[in-house]
């Protein structure tokens, strides 16, 4: 319904969104201006949280006073109508995902008309984690028509879209997520980071990202010795997935200059996976540690004299054996012959 919209003129306004919306306006803060949706009687619902791209300036782009969405409000505008005056339309007659199977009915129509020799076209909408797929629609007559699909194990956003002439219509997504969000550490702040001795704030910076799930700040925790931070002032980029603080000497508690800091990163995602992962830094430069290592002599060490010693030596004690046990054994002769 809504393409190559960006931005939309308002002040401040924003959408929270559930079930099957889709935003098609974002900022780099993840706050959404416009979404559209499929309502539970089929039709396609555009929303948006201002209606300055209704009017006769925003359907002209001349909201000049306020230029965040100056051009968008007319493509949005113009859009709009389009849809309003398309001749071929999706109409939505059920839904339903059980057993991991996606299955539902909708009607066509054609200036009003049910089309009932229409070849629409359905796919799983490709992801970053999911391919396009190709699926089957079976007409049932009446300009009526139905499609099946198995979700497979994969994690990944599973939304199914059928599109008709100029018209689409995105059913009802479900989700997999099975795996942990990522946490990695920026360039500039990498993991083993020594800071100067004399500094009093240290800034933490990495790049949180899951598949699947959108992480929010509030998702992450930091601890330091098994103690949560709290009251941190916090970035987070959900596009970037770049996550930002400061933190503070009394953050920290007692530090030791060289001594290395563990900070404690907790992360969980709405699927209810978690990961744990560890920064690492110094506060001046890390102490070395020399480890003691021990000399042990071995017989190839030995010098030519020392061997010449031990050689005497063994075959000394040798001779000195032979002749013991020669001796015992002619006792024992002399006494069986008594």
């Amino acid at each position: 319904m809504v393409k190559g919209v960006e931005k939309l003129t308002h002040f401040g306004n924003y959408l929270e969104l559930s079930g099957n919306a889709i935003p098609y306006t974002m900022d780099n803060k993840g706050k959404i201006s416009g979404a559209v949706y499929t309502s539970d009687n089929g039709g396609d619902v555009l929303v948006a949280s201002s209606n300055f791209w209704m009017d006769n300036y925003g359907a002209k782009a001349k909201y000049t006073a306020n230029v965040q969405g100056q051009e968008f409000d007319a493509i949005l505008s113009e859009q709009l109508w389009d849809w309003f005056s398309r001749e071929n339309k999706i109409i939505k007659q059920s839904d339903n995902f059980e057993n991991n199977k996606f299955s539902a009915t909708f009607l066509l129509t054609d200036n009003g008309s049910l089309d009932t020799s229409a070849n629409p076209i359905a796919y799983l909408r490709a992801t970053s984690t999911l391919d396009k797929t190709s699926i089957d629609v079976v007409s049932e007559g009446n300009g009526l028509y139905s499609f099946e699909y198995e979700i497979g194990s994969e994690d990944g956003v599973y939304e199914i879209v059928v599109e008709y002439g100029d018209d689409y219509i995105s059913f009802n997504e479900e989700f997999i997520d099975k795996t942990a969000p990522f946490v990695s550490f920026s360039a500039d702040y990498p993991n083993g980071t020594i800071y100067p001795e004399d500094s009093s704030m240290f800034i933490i910076e990495l790049i949180v990202k899951d598949e699947v799930d959108v992480i929010t700040k509030s998702d992450i925790t930091l601890s330091v010795n098994g103690n949560e931070l709290t009251d941190l002032r916090v970035s987070y980029n959900s596009e970037t997935g770049e996550f930002r603080t400061i933190l503070n000497t009394d953050n920290l508690g007692d530090i030791s200059i060289g001594v290395p800091v563990y900070l404690t990163i907790d992360v969980n995602d709405n699927s209810g996976n978690s990961a744990t992962y560890v920064y690492e830094f110094y506060i001046g430069e890390p102490i070395s540690t020399e480890q003691n290592s021990e000399v042990i002599t071995t017989e190839s060490e030995l010098t030519e004299t020392e061997a010449t010693y031990f050689e005497g030596y063994w075959v000394f004690l040798a001779v000195s054996l032979l002749s013991i046990v020669t001796k015992i054994s002619s006792i024992k002769r002399n006494n069986v012959m008594r």
